[in-house]
């Protein structure tokens, strides 16, 4: 039971790093574009590493079933990386809203 929890908390400290480095990468994408009234441009980062952690998700689970025998590892580290990653980005949304609220009161 202590590994699993052990494992689950590793996943929600996976998912928030996963998140932020992407919130960023595709913030700092966004203000280095050359165009930025353009709006027909491909789905931000955050939406790619959404996916990539999706797959990663997969492969977890056939790996675990392979070497370990259960899936039970995959699934505690696979919830914990959601939680983390949505945790993330809900906390990113939340300071986007906030700093838009401020700017918008500056001007």
């Amino acid at each position: 039971m202590q590994t699993d929890t052990r494992l689950f908390f590793i996943g929600i400290g996976i998912g928030i790093a996963i998140a932020l480095i992407g919130g960023a990468v595709d913030y700092w994408l966004s203000r280095t574009h050359r165009n930025p009234r353009r709006t027909n441009h491909l789905p931000g980062c955050i939406m790619y590493v959404a996916g990539a952690l999706g797959f990663a998700g997969l492969l977890a689970i056939i790996i675990s079933l392979i070497l370990i025998g259960s899936v039970i590892p995959a699934i505690v580290l696979g919830a914990g990386v959601l939680l983390g990653f949505y945790s993330g980005f809900a906390l990113l949304l939340l300071l986007y809203l906030v700093a838009r609220r401020i700017w918008s009161d500056a001007d």
